[in-house]
């Protein structure tokens, strides 16, 4: 098989995955955070901010953004301080400074730290397991774990890290 069918046969399987996700959301199989969770897990090795209005290099917020409003209304945002106030604010999703589980989203926003890095956010996978938008390729993969996320922005950037799950 050539690689051009390859493509459009995984392209038609993933969007096969994510209706199925919908229809068992929508029949309340699934909780918001499980359906988050799956997504995040199936986009593995896909761009999900395709339209790039942050560009790549910042597309983490957009990707999370973008998975978000799969799972409920959520408006798409391109910057990690202004992702973390509206998730701070908004009454459907818990705050906390620890670890949540599967489905929690991890975020360390721009512009608290000590200016060395750029804050970012992902989506908790299996464990501790960290899924976010690859800074050089915009690919989103399973890139951190809680402890190499704490030494980068905890560490290094001395920015806060915020946990939030769906209530």
């Amino acid at each position: 098989m050539n690689g051009y069918i390859a493509r459009q046969l995984r392209e038609i399987r993933y969007r096969i995955d994510c209706l199925s996700l919908r229809v068992r959301a929508y029949r309340g199989q699934l909780s918001r955070g499980d359906h988050l969770f799956l997504l995040a897990q199936l986009s593995v090795g896909r761009d999900v901010s395709p339209l790039d209005f942050a560009g790549d290099e910042l597309g983490c917020a957009e990707s999370v953004t973008n998975l978000l409003s799969q799972v409920l209304p959520f408006r798409i945002l391109t910057g990690t301080a202004s992702l973390d106030e509206m998730l701070r604010r908004d009454p459907r999703f818990l705050f906390s400074r620890s670890y949540l589980g599967e489905g929690g989203i991890v975020l360390s926003p721009t512009g608290s730290g000590n200016g060395k890095i750029r804050g970012h956010v992902g989506i908790f996978g299996v464990g501790e397991e960290i899924m976010s938008a690859d800074s050089n390729t915009g690919l989103w993969t399973r890139n951190f774990t809680l402890q190499t996320w704490r030494a980068r922005y905890e560490k290094l950037g001395e920015l806060p890290v915020n946990f939030y799950r769906f209530k």
